[in-house]
């Protein structure tokens, strides 16, 4: 190697802090927040709470079985439909479209998945007056329909809450 172009090794220069110094211009929190005015305190204005959901249900092959490790995602679905209030929700089914699909099949297929996770939510305690149940088959879906890809986004369960 070359002496003239290797770069030498510099050691950090260590910085020592005077912690006296700084405790001594410090000012308590105490007197910091007497200072501050009504005016001064920013307004944050309450952002509407979301209007759609879209838990990962699962169900069995199909069927309109909820499978049992869609429960936790489902009891966290339950929380925000009470965070609602009394608003109403709308619960959407959806399914997949494949070379084998009919469309009557899917559309009662959705229909059923959708009250299934209707008929979850009411035993968790949701006013069942407030809710409707609704499927559209393949009919809306969200992505491409492929088996690898765009399958698992298109079945899916949406709970929507309604204006009032």
């Amino acid at each position: 190697m070359d002496n003239e172009n290797v770069c030498q090794a510099i050691a950090p220069v260590q910085i020592t802090i005077d912690k006296a110094a700084l405790l001594a211009d410090a000012k308590p929190l105490s007197s910091t927040i007497s200072v501050l005015k009504v005016a001064e305190i920013p307004k944050v204005e309450a952002k509407p709470l979301a209007k759609k959901v879209v838990p990962d249900v699962q169900f069995e092959t199909n069927s309109a079985k909820i499978k049992a490790v869609s429960y936790p995602v489902l009891d966290n679905a339950v929380i925000t439909l009470k965070e609602w209030g009394d608003s109403t929700v709308e619960i959407v089914g959806h399914t997949d479209q494949r070379d084998t699909s009919k469309a009557d099949y899917n559309q009662k297929l959705s229909e059923k998945r959708a009250k299934a996770v209707l008929e979850y939510v009411v035993k968790k305690g949701k006013d069942a007056k407030r809710l409707t149940a609704k499927g559209y088959g393949f009919s809306q879906p969200l992505a491409e329909n492929d088996p690898k890809e765009g399958n698992a986004v298109n079945r899916r369960v949406e709970l929507i809450r309604q204006e009032k």
